[in-house]
């Protein structure tokens, strides 16, 4: 679950005209990690899936934390929602 989840963020990463993806650690670049596995239960014939994100400098400095949640069958909504969380994020981060 955690990496399909993760899988559905970088998705939706790569296509946002918004933020770019990188892997070099350059001052000023906002770091967006999921720091564990997600969490679930089952409610009737559905699993609800719980998230956490931590947003950072690359001095790893926390600078806010979200969560939130969707059903297995719609990780796009979670990664929706961690999109405009980063969106978020990174206009407080400049």
């Amino acid at each position: 679950m955690s990496q399909r989840l993760a899988d559905q963020v970088e998705t939706a990463f790569r296509q946002s005209p918004d933020l770019v993806l990188s892997s070099v650690r350059k001052p000023g670049t906002l770091v967006v990690t999921i720091p564990s596995n997600v969490e679930w239960k089952l409610v009737g014939k559905r699993t609800q899936v719980f998230y956490s994100v931590e947003f950072s400098s690359t001095e790893n400095k926390t600078t806010s934390k979200v969560a939130g949640s969707c059903w297995d069958d719609d990780l796009g909504k979670c990664a929706a929602q961690i999109l405009r969380d980063t969106k978020i994020a990174a206009h407080k981060h400049q």
